[in-house]
C-alpha cells in the first residue's frame, strides 16, 4: 500500500501476500511444511531453525520470541535456558499478531518435550 505521499507503507494484516484480518499465515498456514520451535514446541515456524547447508534460520518463533542465529548464537542462550526463561515469565504469546484457535502453550510444550507441564 502507498501512503498519500507516495511513499511505501506496511500493513500489518499482509504478509506473504495473504491477507489474514487479524493474524498471519506463513508457508505452515497455506499448506506447506510447518517446523516445531525446539525452545518452545510451537508447531508453525515457516523454516526450519537451523540446516546444515544453511545455518540459522533468523526466524522469530511467535509463541516464545526466540530467534535462530540470534538469540542462540549472537547472545549465547541455549534452548533450553530460554525454555526456562518462558516458563517462569507465564509461557505468554510473544507476537504482536494473535496466537492461533486453540493455542495452548503447555499442550505444545508437552509435544516437544514429553513430559507433563
Amino acid at each position: 500500500m502507498r501512503s498519500r505521499r507516495g511513499t511505501a507503507r506496511i500493513d500489518a494484516a499482509w504478509i506473504g501476500g495473504v491477507r489474514t484480518g487479524e493474524a498471519w499465515i506463513g508457508a505452515a498456514g497455506r499448506g506447506g511444511t510447518p517446523f516445531r520451535c525446539p525452545v518452545c514446541g510451537y508447531l508453525g515456524l515457516d523454516e526450519a531453525p537451523w540446516t546444515e547447508e544453511s545455518g540459522a534460520s533468523y526466524e522469530i518463533c511467535p509463541s516464545c520470541g526466540f530467534e535462530f542465529g540470534v538469540t542462540d548464537v549472537d547472545r549465547g542462550i541455549s534452548y533450553e535456558q530460554r525454555r526456562r526463561e518462558w516458563i517462569a515469565a507465564g509461557m505468554r504469546w510473544w507476537s504482536r499478531r494473535r496466537p492461533p484457535p486453540g493455542w495452548d502453550p503447555r499442550v505444545q510444550l508437552r509435544e516437544l518435550t514429553g513430559e507433563p507441564s
